[in-house]
Formats: C-alpha cells, structure tokens, sequence
C-alpha cells in the first residue's frame, strides 16, 4: 500500500472512531438512565446485549455505589469494634515522652479500627431507622450513622468470549442495519450474490 492510500485509510479509520466516540459519549447519558430505572423496578443490574437470532455478546453492567459510613465518634466506635470484633482492632505502642519534654506524656497502647477489616464489617452493616445495626450481631454499632448508597451513575461492558468477533460478522453481513440507522455507522446492506442468466 502507497503511502498516499495509508494515510487515507488512517484518517478514515480515525474519523469513523472520532464520530463513534463522540456519539458513544452523547447516547451513554440516556443509556445509563434507561439501565438506572430498570435497576430501579426491578433491582436489576446486569443486562445482557443480543444480536437479532439471540446470540450474547455481551453483558452491561450497573456500577452499584455503596452506602457510605460516617464516624461520628471514633472513641464510641472503636470501644464498641473492639468489644464485639475484637479481631478488626489494631493496637500501636507508643512510647513514653520523658519528663524533659513539656507535658510528659507516659507509655500507651492505641487502638484503632482496622481499615481492611472494617471494609468486610461493612457488608454486615444495615441502616435501619434507630441508626446502623450489625446484622451479624443484631446489635446497633456505636459512633457511626450510614448514607444509603446513592442511584448508579455508570456502567461497564464485558464482552462474551467472541462477542466482538460475532458483532462485527453481524454488522458486516447487514443484520445491525435497523440499529445503526442515524448513528455515525453506515448501514451496510445484506451482500447478495447476483448469478447470470441465460439470455
């Protein structure tokens, strides 16, 4: 290929993938709406995509956010972690600050709430109207309140194992037609082998 005819075809590749993205960008917005109100219904959040005859070629998935957890009282929550998860607390032995030092401050152990652990409490974690109640102990956790988790706001998609392969054969062969109408894809046509007649 001359190198006039390469860079044709990088411009065209790069113009088609320009329109694509831009476009991609547009219809993402809705797109994400119209999976949140589903989620919203029915409380699904993984949806897969078809070609017409059926075949899975991918599956989109809601990013699901998760409530948050605020300390109100470190103190509170530490004490309560540590008296009915005592295994999620890490102690640090401080030394003593000797007397020349103004004020002198004597040895202690410092306990803190392990951060890895407590991301694993948090699943037992549930906002119920009194507060926030662990659900494995049934009891009500001190010194924190939980945000619910806010609505979806993206998506992702993982592709089947020759999802791409199978939409490009689909596309090529004109079966995505009535979907690409309008968009910056071309609707390509079913190819159709024309043989001669006798005349």
């Amino acid at each position: 290929m001359s190198l006039r005819d390469s860079n044709a075809k990088f411009v065209l590749l790069k113009a088609v993938v320009d329109a694509a993205t831009a476009e991609i960008a547009r219809l993402r917005v809705g797109h994400t709406a119209d999976l949140v109100d589903r989620f919203k219904e029915e409380g699904t959040s993984s949806f897969r995509a078809m070609l017409p005859d059926g075949t899975v070629v991918a599956t989109i998935s809601l990013t699901i956010p998760k409530p948050v957890l605020n300390v109100t009282d470190d103190g509170a929550f530490t004490a309560w972690i540590e008296a009915n998860h005592p295994g999620a607390i890490d102690t640090e032995h401080v030394e003593a600050q000797p007397e020349q030092l103004i004020p002198a401050v004597p040895a202690r152990d410092e306990k803190s709430v392990n951060g890895k652990r407590l991301t694993k409490l948090m699943e037992q974690f549930k906002p119920v109207p009194e507060g926030v109640v662990d659900q494995a102990t049934g009891l009500l956790v001190d010194g924190v309140e939980m945000t619910p988790a806010a609505d979806p706001k993206q998506f992702s998609v993982t592709y089947a194992k020759d999802g791409r392969d199978q939409l490009a054969d689909a596309y090529h062969a004109g079966d995505l037609d009535s979907l690409v109408a309008g968009s910056s894809l071309p609707a390509l046509g079913r190819t159709v082998d024309i043989q001669s007649g006798d005349n």
